[in-house]
């Protein structure tokens, strides 16, 4: 319409103060906007005449001409505008976010331990720990166990009972020492103590000539062994005696050498005379006080062919 302003800046009178203002902001902001570059464009890149933004708008929006060939602006159809710079930015927006993975497994990791702890308890209680270090100890210290009993201490501790043994101790190593010997009983009276006891020989020339009759108290009977070397008889007492005298009645088949020997337990023998002049008649053989139950004769050599003839065998 012919008088009829065709453009707001043809009636600068008709605009307000406000008006004004918000133009010249608008405008400052595009010289601004004009003069950063894009993400994704260098500082030197060239910009598009009237771009005023920080990303190029989709074709045939926003600017006119927009998608026309020849015009400033590339269509969606020709490969470039939106869909090249889609293509360059997604890249990068991946690259940024990769950092929040570590934080999220630090995360898992700190929340997985948190929730262990709340289950189990703290396992790192001092009352768990295997040992300490002696700070006393300087550079040479050792490990010592840390107790966890009342009555429990820093030192090695032995078990005596398992060991099934203890030490030896003063009254032990007492009793280790041999018991005395028994005291025979005393035979004041000098009665026979062989007489009708048991008698054992080694051999009999003949059932007539037993070893018993050597303790019969008949001097008309006898024991005679075998004709061989060596022989022996004995006597059991049946009790434990005071010894003092042994008296041997040989017949003329004699002893030459033999010894004396008397025992507690017929097994370990103790010799209390020897010769080896032996002759034939009566041997009276005193000896000190000795305790036994068997006294024995052991001939090794004889005076004649024939063998070992006693009549008596007397102990006292």
């Amino acid at each position: 319409m012919e008088g009829a302003p065709t453009d707001s800046a043809d009636v600068p009178n008709q605009r307000t103060a406000a008006e004004r203002a918000a133009v010249e902001r608008a405008a400052s902001l595009r010289a601004v906007f004009a003069s950063s570059p894009r993400p994704g464009q260098g500082p030197d890149t060239p910009r598009v005449p009237g771009e005023t933004t920080g990303s190029r708008p989709f074709a045939g929006v926003g600017r006119p001409g927009a998608g026309a060939p020849g015009g400033p602006w590339p269509s969606a159809g020709t490969g470039g505008g939106s869909h090249q710079d889609a293509a360059t930015r997604t890249p990068k927006r991946r690259k940024r976010r990769l950092w929040l993975i570590p934080v999220v497994i630090l995360l898992l990791a700190i929340g997985g331990g948190a929730a262990y702890v709340a289950m189990r308890g703290n396992p790192f209680r001092t009352q768990d720990r295997v040992a300490t270090v002696d700070p006393s100890a300087g550079s040479q210290s050792t490990l010592q166990p840390i107790a966890t009993g009342p009555a429990a201490s820093f030192g090695p501790s032995i078990d005596t009972s398992a060991l099934g043994e203890s030490a030896p101790s003063a009254s032990a190593s007492a009793s280790a020492s041999p018991p005395p010997s028994p005291v025979g009983r005393p035979n004041p009276a000098k009665t026979d103590l062989a007489l009708h006891k048991k008698a054992k020989s080694l051999s009999d020339e003949q059932p007539q000539y037993p070893a018993a009759a050597a303790v019969d108290g008949d001097p008309t009977t006898r024991w005679s062994s075998g004709f061989s070397d060596p022989q022996w008889i004995r006597v059991d007492l049946g009790a434990v005696w005071s010894v003092t005298d042994i008296k041997l009645y040989w017949e003329n088949a004699s002893a030459k050498s033999y010894h004396v020997d008397v025992s507690l337990d017929a097994k370990h023998w103790t010799t209390v005379y020897r010769t080896t002049s032996g002759t034939a008649g009566v041997r009276d053989i005193p000896v000190p006080p000795t305790p036994a139950r068997y006294v024995r004769m052991y001939g090794t050599e004889r005076n004649s062919q024939f063998g070992y003839s006693l009549l008596e065998f007397e102990v006292r």
